[in-house]
């Protein structure tokens, strides 16, 4: 029989800097995680950051936003939790946002 993994809630303090942020996260991503989201095109700075970092998998115009913005859909492998706390800040205007351990790979039989 197999064994239900545990969840726990996390309250989150308004006022939280960036460095009691990533601990958090460190406390149950202790190595790498990856950041899966949609970044509308306004978010001009946050896609300045991220650079070459942030992979694009699909570019497409995003569905009730007037005028029509583009949104970018893709990832970023976060090694060293640089950019967690900037998604964290952004994740209400975002629709989209997805924090793994691990990355999506397709494993389709050839």
């Amino acid at each position: 029989m197999r064994s239900i993994p545990k969840k726990q809630e996390i309250l989150l303090d308004e006022e939280m800097d960036e460095q009691e942020f990533v601990e958090i996260i460190d406390s149950f991503y202790k190595q790498e995680c990856y950041i899966y989201g949609i970044i509308p095109e306004y978010e001009h700075q946050l896609l300045n950051d991220l650079s070459n970092n942030f992979i694009i998998l699909n570019e497409f115009p995003l569905p009730r936003v007037f005028p029509r913005e583009m949104g970018y859909l893709g990832y970023v492998k976060d090694s060293q939790k640089r950019y967690i706390y900037e998604f964290y800040l952004r994740s209400s205007t975002m629709d989209y946002l997805i924090f793994s351990r691990l990355m999506y790979q397709n494993n389709r039989a050839k």
